[in-house]
């Protein structure tokens, strides 16, 4: 990866990183502002990793499902793997009641549904 590439690598999980703690503590309607002063990045910096809300939101719904998964790898082969998988959702529902809401609350055709249950 070349330099370049892993400074935009770097920004862009700043950016999650805050984004998912603003929407931890505001919700997820929370002005994308709180997420760029978090993050230190511009408001370009945001948009061109994320055109929209919704991007975002997905990203982590992506990033939380590929640490669920890697999760489970790890574990793989515990008779209590179930009981750990869903004691590790419960906890970041707790963290992040918001998020857990919004995701509640989409429609179950909705794009990023769908393509999240196919992964799972």
């Amino acid at each position: 990866m070349t330099k370049l590439r892993s400074d935009a690598a770097i920004r862009r999980d700043l950016i999650l990183d805050a984004a998912d703690a603003v929407f931890s503590e505001h919700g997820v309607t929370a002005p994308l502002d709180l997420v760029v002063e978090r993050a230190d990045v511009g408001r370009a910096t945001l948009y061109r990793n994320f055109p929209h809300r919704a991007s975002l939101i997905e990203a982590l719904l992506d990033r939380s499902l590929t640490s669920l998964e890697a999760y489970a790898s790890e574990h793989a082969g515990r008779d209590d793997l179930l009981f750990l998988l869903f004691e590790r959702i419960a906890a970041r529902i707790a963290e992040s009641p918001s998020m857990a809401d919004y995701w509640r609350t989409m429609p179950h055709d909705d794009p990023i549904i769908t393509a999240a249950r196919e992964r799972t």
